[in-house]
């Protein structure tokens, strides 16, 4: 592998767009994007607290440590985006003829 470019990957999403096609977009950050995050700061609740009193919102990552997180089965969902295409006439009123 070869470095292209000195930064961080940050967001990842992913999305679907009909049965066949699949989305993947990754945000990446310059080494700049840092720069405000305090020198020797720890994700821990105990240093978050030590920086914000009272503050709750680490409060849960030791519960996250070697937690396997399952992404989401995409032949479900491409299942499924075919079947309500199928039923997709039957969730529409019936309009008599002659009316558009």
């Amino acid at each position: 592998p070869y470095a292209i470019w000195p930064g961080d990957m940050d967001q990842m999403s992913y999305g679907a767009e009909g049965p066949t096609q699949r989305r993947v977009s990754l945000t990446a950050e310059s080494i700049w994007t840092g720069r405000r995050r305090p020198a020797y700061g720890y994700w821990t609740d105990r240093d978050q607290n030590a920086r914000f009193p009272g503050d709750r919102g680490l409060e849960q990552v030791v519960n996250l440590v070697q937690k396997t997180i399952r992404w989401p089965v995409f032949v479900f969902w491409m299942l499924a985006g075919i079947a309500a295409a199928a039923f997709a006439p039957m969730l529409y009123p019936i309009l008599p003829s002659g009316h558009a």
